[in-house]
């Protein structure tokens, strides 16, 4: 007997354990657990068990009362043994005694062949008497208990975790588990409340493997809310989410989560958008040859063969759904929810697509979906409807849902959900239970290298940039335009030295120096404003497994910076082929990085603008708002000599105006103000506003990038949080 009875075999002092909670009682076959009615419940692999419930016993199965973890060790058996480890096969290398390596590649002691577990995932070493477990700098992490660790010593009894795997730790050895299929994900008291006010009411219920779930319910009802809390997309305000009897966050890797909205981008074919999936959610170690093996079983899986190399832009919205799908299916989750599937398809493609999960299931995945549809619901094995207000009204088989509302087809159930909506009558209420045994922080799903990450990104953002063929060439045919028009708007000799007896007023050299600037920061901001808003969705998705926002800021900038860096050279060439410095080529050329660094801090801003804008109309709306503050601060309509202190002090802070200073500058535009004896006496600019070096431009521009950075990363990561909840 396990409670907190006296007389308990096994006793705990707990609030939440019953006198006689559970007992466990010997058969011929090993043991079983029975819970004895217990208020607040007895997990078996994060399965509550049914009052009176016989559940046979496994090797390693973990048993949850209120916050106890035990571990089930049959008398008599012994497991894997950690030491000594003889070497076996010849040519292979084998570990020494006190080493036990375990991870995806032959050469490891203990193999677990999954995507999730990297090819050298951990080490079990034994020293000085003690066993201590080390991740050896895995992508999904290493779990004992529950708890994701870097390195920890072992006890007796504890569970190690690693991607779908089980092991426990006997003492002396390990206890090895196979990975089940399917991942049970068990809510138990989740509410959501946003904006003060409750849009999912206290909700218990678990999707188990094997099953098909359907969330249904009327617009705004919660049921997309409902299904982001049990795939750890959003946090309850209140209430646990457990995965297979650990908290869900140490097992995101393990769950997969569709959007309604696109997650795959359009200009890449499904083979490229799998494989660039593959590469950002599966261990870095995976190989070339590994991973295009992984993404053509998707892809088969999915039945995309023929479509494999099309471009995802001239699929089917049906296939398109599919590719969707199969970004999420590449790390095998023992779970996968989705939200509105089948919105936009016709009645065909539906079916379709809700026979491939009734599929997935039917293979031991739990799958569940948000969906307003119905015509097939027939296939789910279990439906749940929510009413306005985040209440759970019903939770059973498709074929009592009928009878439960009174109606004769699946679509008058919404009816039926508003009416009872408004009446406040439950037709089945959400069962208000206890929070669960155990309750850990959240935890990063993947972690892969930064710069890795980062270069996988770059190449991505490369090919569909490549690929975006209007976007690319309206931005090569501007610069061209733009420098002429630049050139041409003052007379020849623009440039030349005064004295020089066919120069014009430097005041005019000052003025097509700083349109210089304001062009090259125009050629940044707009490369960049939609590159962030239109492919918001994507973004989401992927911080949310795992890419980091550092290595998501760097792809863009990697790219990008070459991109306008290159705009700005042949801008800049073509003005001075038209309008010659008369200086040396090393003044030319100093006057080009100043340009283009500044069209760097363009590119900045463009990103910044992207974050923030709700569209990419809204950012390409915003880009000439924020180019007029630098044209009247900018220094040059109006020096800052005439203008006042408090505007003096916001000039500071436009790019314009040290862009303008560090360009005069690299062409000594102030010597040449002091011997232009004719614009000199009534040069607003004072003696020192270019006298700035090149080396402080080059700090202050860096200063600007610096501020810049971290608005964006701030920017997204209050996205993130956002939508986290």
């Amino acid at each position: 007997m396990i409670g907190s009875a006296e007389d308990a075999g096994i006793k705990l002092d707990d609030d939440e354990v019953a006198g006689n909670h559970a007992r466990i009682e010997p058969t011929e076959a090993g043991h079983v657990i029975v819970d004895q009615g217990s208020e607040f419940g007895t997990y078996v692999n994060g399965d509550r068990l049914v009052q009176n419930e016989r559940r046979p016993l496994e090797r390693g199965d973990t048993i949850a009362i209120a916050r106890q973890l035990f571990h089930y060790v049959p008398p008599g058996e012994r497991g894997r043994r950690l030491a000594p480890i003889a070497p076996i096969d010849a040519g292979r290398i084998r570990a020494a005694h006190d080493r036990f390596t375990i991870g995806r590649s032959v050469e490891c002691d203990l193999v677990f062949d999954h995507p999730t577990v990297s090819a050298h995932h951990a080490v079990i070493r034994m020293a000085e008497g003690k066993a201590w477990i080390e991740d050896l700098g895995s992508t999904t992490g290493v779990r004992v208990n529950g708890i994701r660790l870097r390195r920890t010593s072992l006890e007796v009894g504890d569970q190690i975790a690693i991607g779908p795997f089980r092991v426990v730790f006997d003492g002396e050895d390990l206890i090895e588990r196979s990975a089940a299929k399917g991942l049970a994900v068990t809510a138990l008291g989740i509410t959501v409340v946003a904006g003060g006010r409750t849009i999912l009411q206290p909700t218990h219920l678990q999707v188990r493997p094997g099953e098909l779930v359907a969330i249904i319910g009327e617009s705004g009802a919660g049921k997309s809310t409902l299904l982001k809390v049990l795939a750890g997309v959003i946090r309850p305000s209140s209430g646990r989410v457990l995965a297979g009897g650990e908290p869900l966050e140490s097992r995101l890797p393990e769950i997969g989560y569709v959007p309604q909205f696109d997650i795959v981008h359009g200009q890449l074919t499904v083979r490229e958008a799998l494989d660039y999936a593959a590469q950002l959610r599966l261990p870095f170690d995976l190989s070339a040859m590994e991973r295009a093996a992984r993404v053509k079983q998707v892809i088969e899986r999915l039945q995309l063969t023929d479509r494999a190399d099309v471009l995802l832009d001239n699929v089917s919205g049906g296939q398109r759904k599919r590719a969707a799908v199969g970004t999420e299916l590449l790390h095998q989750p023992g779970a996968l929810f989705l939200d509105e599937p089948t919105t936009g398809l016709d009645p065909g493609l539906e079916r379709r697509l809700m026979e491939l999960f009734r599929e997935l299931a039917s293979s031991g995945q739990t799958v569940a979906l948000a969906t307003h549809a119905t015509a097939s619901i027939a296939l789910c094995d279990r439906v749940i409807a929510i009413a306005r207000g985040g209440v759970v009204r019903y939770d059973g088989k498709p074929d009592g849902l009928l009878e439960s509302f009174g109606v004769t087809s699946y679509d008058a159930v919404y009816t039926s959900l508003t009416e009872s909506s408004r009446s406040g009558t439950a037709i089945q209420s959400a069962r208000q239970t206890p929070l669960p045994p155990i309750s850990r922080g959240a935890q990063r799903p993947i972690s892969q290298p930064l710069p890795y990450q980062a270069r996988v990104l770059a190449s991505r953002y490369a090919t569909l940039l490549r690929r975006d063929r209007r976007h690319v060439r309206s931005a090569l045919i501007q610069v061209p335009i733009l420098g002429l028009l630049a050139a041409f708007l003052f007379k020849h000799g623009v440039f030349a030295k005064p004295g020089s007896g066919h120069s014009l007023s430097t005041g005019r050299s000052a003025q097509l120096l700083f349109l210089m600037v304001i062009v090259t920061l125009w050629l940044g901001a707009i490369n960049a404003a939609r590159e962030i808003v239109k492919e918001r969705t994507v973004v989401h998705r992927e911080l949310a497994v795992g890419v980091r926002i550092p290595a998501y800021i760097a792809s863009k900038l990697l790219v990008l910076l070459v991109f306008s860096g290159i705009q700005t050279a042949l801008f800049t060439l073509i003005v001075l082929t038209i309008q010659p410095l008369h200086e040396s080529p090393g003044v030319a050329l100093m006057l080009m990085i100043v340009l283009i660094m500044t069209s760097w801090i363009g590119v900045l801003m463009g990103l910044v603008v992207s974050a923030l804008a709700s569209s990419q109309d809204h950012a390409t709306g915003i880009i000439p708002l924020l180019l007029v503050p630098q044209l009247l601060l900018g220094g040059a309509i109006v020096t800052l000599k005439d203008m006042s202190a408090p505007i003096h002090v916001v000039a500071d802070l436009i790019p314009a105006r040290w862009g303008f200073a560090g360009a005069g500058r690299a062409i000594h535009l102030q010597e040449r103000i002091a011997l232009d004896q004719s614009f000199a006496p009534m040069s607003r600019y004072g003696t020192h506003f270019f006298d700035m070096s090149l080396f402080a431009f080059a700090f202050i521009a860096a200063l600007f990038t610096a501020g810049l950075l971290a608005a964006l990363a701030h920017l997204l990561r209050q996205s993130q949080l956002e939508r986290a909840g």
